[in-house]
């Protein structure tokens, strides 16, 4: 994190208590246990960092393993030869007397961090829910999937240190948003406010709701006239699906 960052990150055991506070909590993308493709891009970074020239080998030891995010010495070796295997990187066999694993960046590799290194502003798409309500998989196989199936940033409002309260920062956020995904489980008045001030803003307010919840037509407002998109614990997929079919379709 330090490496990435330039700053400190204070990790607790509360941290890993669930990945939707670790999330909250990090301020880089913290990589699933299979995202090969974002901890093998952090040590393509980690290489960048480290060479001082175009043809400097860097050495990878167990070190290195929180560099990107690998749970244990085969899991780094793994990621260095899926980037071998793409000619991203390459094994420097005048390097091999070196204790540990001496890759450097091949022309392509450069090539592909440096046609990274400036990314167009991507789309943010502010999600409002009650944090803690719904397990992990709510959001990573829910909203986030189906947000980021269509082409969107997906960013939670209550990853910003508010603690049930309207801050700045949030506001500041729902108005650079594209849209808000607003999740009515639970029916919190904040996650309300949130959205009527989206609307104000004359941002696209796409609503979810829990399916039971929403069957028993017990919402706090009248939604009648706006589309809800029910989710149910066992059809997180289909959801997905579903949600960013409504959002690509309100972007024309």
């Amino acid at each position: 994190m330090w490496d990435i960052l330039n700053e400190k990150l204070l990790i607790t055991v509360d941290l890993f208590k669930s990945w939707t506070e670790l999330d909250a909590a990090a301020k880089v993308a913290v990589p699933r246990d299979t995202d090969l493709a974002t901890k093998s891009e952090y040590l393509m970074r980690f290489m960048r960092r480290k060479s001082k020239s175009l043809a400097e080998t860097v050495v990878f030891s167990p070190n290195e393993l929180s560099v990107g995010f690998c749970a244990n010495k085969n899991e780094l070796i793994f990621c260095l030869k899926y980037l071998a295997e793409k000619g991203l990187i390459e094994e420097d066999a005048t390097a091999k007397q070196q204790q540990g694993f001496p890759y450097r960046l091949t022309p392509a590799g450069w090539a592909t961090l440096d046609s990274h290194a400036s990314p167009p502003d991507k789309a943010v798409a502010m999600v409002c829910l009650i944090p803690g309500k719904e397990p992990d998989l709510f959001w990573t196989q829910g909203i986030s999937a189906g947000i980021t199936l269509a082409g969107l940033t997906p960013v939670r409002a209550d990853s910003k240190e508010c603690a049930n309260k309207i801050t700045d920062e949030i506001i500041v956020g729902i108005r650079k948003a594209h849209c808000v995904v607003a999740d009515l489980t639970g029916q919190s008045q904040l996650v309300y406010f949130q959205a009527g001030l989206a609307i104000g803003l004359g941002k696209p307010v796409f609503w979810t709701c829990e399916a039971t919840e929403l069957a028993d037509k017990k919402l706090m407002v009248d939604t009648r006239q706006q589309i809800i998109t029910p989710w149910t614990r066992d059809k997180l997929s289909e959801f997905a699906a579903r949600l960013a079919a409504r959002i690509i379709a309100s972007r024309g």
